[in-house]
Parts: structure tokens; sequence; C-alpha cells
């Protein structure tokens, strides 16, 4: 039987203003919250270990006159930072210092925020985990690869953090973790500066403890001022189960029927997408295209540093080497039809409701889970979200993903919204 999640919302400044006469914290409400969230850090780091370096908490807090009101924010440690090492996850980069910052970076410091924080990447963020833990349950596995940007979150330790996905390494530690995961349209977040594994598939993505704060980050980013909107008529549902439905258990099953039930009854017209080959085929190309990229794009790492390559990865770079051109190009295509068809399908519904992931997280710290629910999506490149909906008996959390039209993350984040509060 499931009962309702609570997530960690203790930094979140939506509620914060929320909680103001006038709906706008104060400088020193701001500086407040920053000072709470670096004790949070002291207390809970040392035993989730969701970063890897971090500037002086008095470098924080500067920027009040502009959207994120100088809040510290985390970045995956594939990200280039000018104030703090890019490592990757790796030894080849230890103590790796870039000159420049990633394209992300510079949105976010001219959005008024602080890139404070570098997260705990997997390994070139692939499937080798690291060190950090599940902020709900240390025994249990945070995810992958962005692990340390969605446990920071999770956590109440940082407000906001970015990760990136190439399988499923936002929405999957979202759903680990507990906390929001959004991982918008390929490419609407520019990848510059990112440590590269797939030019097709690679896609930056943010965490935030609701929302609100989800939409108050992407809208700062973008320099939007588009408001989350209350849909005007019924919303249309559509339920998604891919080839890989009977690889969800019964909770993440129940998790779908649960919140459509509870929309349902409350006005919104639920409708089941049919699974077709063209989309397996599409979910089969996905690998094809993510290791002929790999084992390119970590040319170097694998031809010179193979020996500090860890075997899961070595294994993925090296059947990368035996993808012919002709078969990542018909891949490719496979992934343009897919794409075309999914259009098709969501013009006939305002939000899609799938699995982000087969269960909660697994009791281990020796594998990151399977991506196999967001794979075919990442390939899409399509907007989802994960909604951290609920809680096992376990009480692990477990929730779904909602995802929208290429292109369209602000209707899709008023849908969120609106869905989260109907539940």
């Amino acid at each position: 039987m499931l009962t309702k999640f609570q997530p960690n919302q203790t930094y979140s400044l939506t509620a914060l203003n929320g909680h103001r006469s006038n709906g706008r914290a104060t400088e020193s409400d701001i500086q407040d919250l920053i000072a709470q969230g670096a004790a949070s850090i002291a207390e809970k780091d040392p035993d989730i270990k969701a970063f890897t370096s971090q500037i002086p908490l008095a470098d924080v807090g500067r920027n009040f006159d502009l959207p994120l009101l100088g809040l510290p924010v985390g970045a995956k440690d594939i990200i280039n930072t000018s104030e703090l090492p890019t490592q990757h996850g790796s030894t080849i980069y230890e103590g790796h210092q870039p000159r420049a910052d990633a394209a992300i970076v510079r949105l976010v410091k001219r959005a008024g925020g602080q890139v404070a924080h570098k997260t705990v990447t997997t390994e070139f963020a692939f499937l080798q985990p690291n060190k950090t833990r599940n902020p709900q349950n240390l025994n249990h596995t945070p995810g992958g690869s962005s692990s340390g940007s969605a446990a920071a979150v999770a956590s109440g330790m940082l407000p906001f953090a970015i990760g990136t996905q190439t399988g499923g390494s936002i929405i999957r530690p979202a759903a680990y973790c507990g906390t929001f995961g959004f991982k918008p349209s390929f490419d609407a977040l520019p990848t510059v500066g990112t440590k590269t594994f797939s030019w097709s598939l690679d896609t930056l993505g943010l965490y935030a403890p609701s929302v609100p704060d989800m939409h108050l980050f992407w809208s700062a980013l973008m320099q939007s001022a588009e408001p989350l909107r209350t849909p005007d008529k019924p919303l249309n549902l559509g339920i998604l189960q891919p080839n890989v439905w009977g690889e969800a258990s019964a909770d993440a099953q129940e998790a779908i029927a649960k919140a459509t039930e509870a929309w349902v009854s409350k006005g919104v017209n639920a409708t089941t997408i049919a699974w077709t080959d063209l989309y397996s085929q599409a979910f089969d190309a996905h690998k094809t295209i993510h290791d002929y990229e790999g084992c390119r794009a970590l040319a170097w790492e694998m031809d010179v540093h193979p020996d500090k390559l860890s075997p899961v990865l070595m294994e993925c770079l090296s059947e990368g080497r035996f993808v012919t051109r002709t078969a990542y190009l018909e891949a490719q295509q496979i992934a343009e039809r897919a794409r075309r068809a999914l259009a098709r399908t969501q013009d006939t519904v305002d939000v899609i409701i799938t699995p982000s992931a087969p269960d909660v997280a697994p009791e281990t710290l020796n594998s990151t889970g399977t991506s196999i629910f967001n794979r075919f999506l990442t390939l899409m490149g399509v907007p989802c979200i994960h909604l951290p909906a609920y809680q096992t008996e376990s009480a692990l959390p477990i929730g779904f993903q909602l995802v929208g039209k290429s292109g369209q993350e602000d209707r899709l984040l008023s849908a969120a919204d609106y869905l989260w509060r109907a539940l």
C-alpha cells in the first residue's frame, strides 16, 4: 500500500516567498536560508557524500537583485567551472582545473545564482558507482549518474542543482532520492563545456525541491517570464506502458494507477497510448547511438588511460568500436521516425505518464540501477519531469514521470504543478 511522500522542501525559495505578506523574501531571509543550508551540509554530507568541492560560504549570496538571489547551485562534476575543479568522476582528471566556465554555469551566474558546489558523478557519467549515498536510506543506491545533484536537493542541502541525462541520469536519481528532476527537451540547455559522452543524447537537466521552484530555476536560466498556468480545460492524460512494462514493480504500477485515479476524479481525461514496434526499434537504437558516440567521445581516455577506466565503462566503449557507420546511421533514422510518430501521438494528449524507474532504489551500493524507463524518452528528446508522489511501506519514495511535447517545457511544468496539487 502506497502512502503520500513528503519531499524535503526546507530549502525552497518559493515556500519562503509564500510565507511573506508581499510574496517576496528579504535579503536577510535569503542569508538565513543559505546559512541553514550550510548547516545542513555540515550535518548530513559526511554520510551522504554528495559533493566533491565547494567555494566558501562567504562568497555566496551577493546577487539579491537577480532572479536566483545569490543562492548556491550544485553542478555535476562533468560541467566545467573556473572556480572549482572538474574531475569527471575519474582519477584521470584528479585535480583538473578548467580555465573557463561551461555555458550552463554562466547562465546560472547571469541569473544571479552561484555555482558553489560540484556534485558527485559516476565515472564520465556512466554506470560505475561513486561515493554518494541515498539520503532516504544510506544502504540504497542514489542512482546515477547525477547522484550528487539529486541527493543534495533531496536532502535539503541545496535549493537547486544541475545534472545530465544520456540514458536516465536526471529522472532515475530523482526517483530514487525522492525529489523533483526535470529533463528539458534535447538542446534546450547548452552542453558547451560539459564533458561529452554522446552528442546525440546528452541533455542537461535540473533538480529542485518543488515544481514551483523548478519553474523558477528554469525561467531564470531561460530569461523567461512565462508563469505557471492552471489549465483552462480538462487535461488529457496519456498512459504509456512501454515494452519493458513487465519490469515495473507492483508499487511502480500502483503509483501510476493511484495518481491517475485521483486525477480522473477531478476531471482529467485518461487514455492508454499504444506502444508500437517502431518504439521498440527506437529503444534498441539508443544503445547503438550511445555506444558508437561514446567510444569516440572518450577516445583519448580509452586509448591513453585504459588502465584507469572501470571494466563496465571499458566494456561499453569497446562494444562501440564494433558499431559500423551504417548501423549508426540506421539507428539515427529509426530515432527520427519514432520522434515524428510520438509527436503525432502527443497531438492527442496534453501530457504522458510512465514509470521513472522499475521500482524504489535497490538496496545496493554496487549498482546505480537501470535506465530502461528513460532511454526511449531521452532519445525522443522530449521534456520529462519526475514527481516524487508516494512512498512504499519501507518509506522509500516512488513516483512517476510526466512527459511533454518537444520544446514545450513551460506547458509541461504548468501541467505538473496542477497535477501535483491535485494528488
